[in-house]
């Protein structure tokens, strides 16, 4: 497990942890999810117990908030941590310890011995699949792939304090109109249905991603649909004065990419803090059409290459198109990802590398190479982006623009007492790749948050 302390700019100095940090309090844990906030830390383990810890949380020692509940994601928010549970339910509570112990739900549990006793948390209504949030709004995906979105925080008071980026995507709460009352579920309706043939039908959404004031959503057509602010362009469209902010969902579009006949289709979308992701791959159009008219049966499946997509600000590297910008609103292929390949001694030729997980934080990413298609034992990890906490896990502080692989953690010290030793580790380290696969029953997967970076073993 490795992890960043709770830090600002500020204390980026003294606080940062550039090399991985192991944690031994999770040894021999079996974790679901992470997620790495600024403010506070949370894993949920196996079982869906859920755990928190952090300087501004108000322990440095890891406390089990939940227990029994299977919580399946989180996901925190304007001070709120949000918990998508193994039923379909999304519960709240505040996300500092001190605000948890002081907070009064409205929901209880009958206890036929005991009574009624009062929950830690609130719920929201609906069946949901997924959740991600941004600074100030919810994005939560049904189980029959609708859009809701809602004001995030626990009190009225601060509404007016904050703005309305067009985050909801819905028409009657625009960047012209205040914040709608926090923890209410508002349906993004214009997702959810198309008109074809004079007919309006539903469409049903099957990924979504939220940055801090923007939202993606991936339909079952594989398009993009965005909204939110654009100031640098991380809605993928183009930034003027009547498209800073798009308050309903658009299109969007690729220009010039392919070649005449193919016909790009989204399977996946990311997105960090002003910056977003999407993944194409690219389809015959005619063999698309041919099989359409004809079948699924008529013809067997083309093998399929994956294109990734960058759009947004990328000042700090984050976009990982071998260049800093302040605003990419046309979507930029990440070449060095694109062309990744390697040598199958299995087929003797070179191949291609896909990537299999996909991690994104408030300024940097973290993507996993899967090399074990290619009979590989483990598989490579790439990352960019901002490094000013040493998030990027290398043991510097030097962003990067582009992908480049991390060097292996550093162990802790098993003794050596002369510093020819200790040198001699780190430059083993710098001259050795990170890899990460299937150990036992569990995989090794790396997450970035918000300027903090975790490994760790999910079940």
């Amino acid at each position: 497990m490795l992890a960043a302390e709770d830090m600002d700019a500020a204390t980026a100095d003294s606080t940062a942890i550039r090399f991985p940090m192991r944690m031994k309090f999770f040894d021999n844990l079996l974790i679901r999810d992470v997620l790495l906030s600024r403010r506070s830390n949370v894993i949920i383990d196996s079982k869906g117990d859920v755990y928190q810890w952090g300087k501004t949380y108000g322990s440095e020692t890891p406390v089990k908030v939940l227990k029994g509940w299977k919580v399946q994601k989180a996901a925190i928010s304007n001070g709120v941590i949000y918990l998508l549970r193994g039923n379909g339910e999304i519960v709240f509570m505040p996300e500092l310890l001190a605000d948890q112990k002081a907070f009064h739900s409205d929901q209880y549990r009958r206890n036929w011995h005991f009574g009624s006793s009062e929950l830690p948390f609130s719920r929201l209504s609906g069946q949901f699949q997924d959740i991600a949030a941004g600074k100030s709004h919810l994005v939560a995906l049904s189980v029959d792939g609708r859009v809701f979105t809602a004001s995030t925080g626990l009190a009225d008071e601060d509404l007016a304090q904050r703005k309305n980026k067009g985050q909801f995507g819905v028409p009657f709460i625009t960047q012209f109109d205040p914040l709608p009352a926090p923890n209410q579920l508002h349906e993004v309706a214009l997702l959810s249905h198309i008109r074809q043939k004079n007919r309006v039908q539903r469409r049903h959404i099957t990924k979504i991603a939220a940055g801090n004031n923007h939202t993606l959503a991936l339909d079952e057509f594989g398009e993009v649909w965005s909204w939110g602010l654009n100031t640098y362009g991380q809605l993928g469209q183009l930034v003027n004065y009547n498209s800073e902010i798009i308050p309903v969902p658009k299109k969007i579009t690729l220009k010039g990419h392919f070649k005449t006949g193919i016909y790009p289709v989204a399977t996946d979308v990311y997105a960090g803090g002003n910056f977003s992701f999407a993944k194409y791959q690219a389809k015959d159009i005619n063999r698309f059409f041919q099989q359409s008219r004809n079948g699924a049966e008529a013809a067997p499946e083309e093998e399929m290459t994956d294109f990734y997509f960058a759009f947004g600000n990328g000042i700090n590297g984050s976009l990982g198109i071998g260049k800093y910008v302040h605003s990419q609103a046309e979507p930029a292929k990440i070449k060095l990802l694109n062309d990744m390949k390697e040598y199958n001694e299995a087929v003797q030729e070179v191949v291609s590398v896909p990537v299999r997980n996909w991690s994104v934080g408030l300024n940097h990413v973290i993507t996993t190479l899967h090399n074990s298609l290619n009979n590989a034992t483990d598989n490579d990890v790439l990352v960019w982006g901002g490094n000013a906490f040493g998030q990027l896990g290398n043991g510097k502080k030097t962003q990067a623009c582009k992908p480049v692989y991390v060097p292996t953690l550093l162990e802790p010290d098993t003794g050596e007492s002369t510093d020819t030793a200790r040198m001699l580790r780190l430059n083993n380290i710098n001259n050795s790749r990170l890899q990460i696969g299937v150990r036992g029953k569990a995989e090794q997967v790396v997450v970035a948050g918000d300027n903090k970076s975790a490994l760790f073993y999910r079940a």
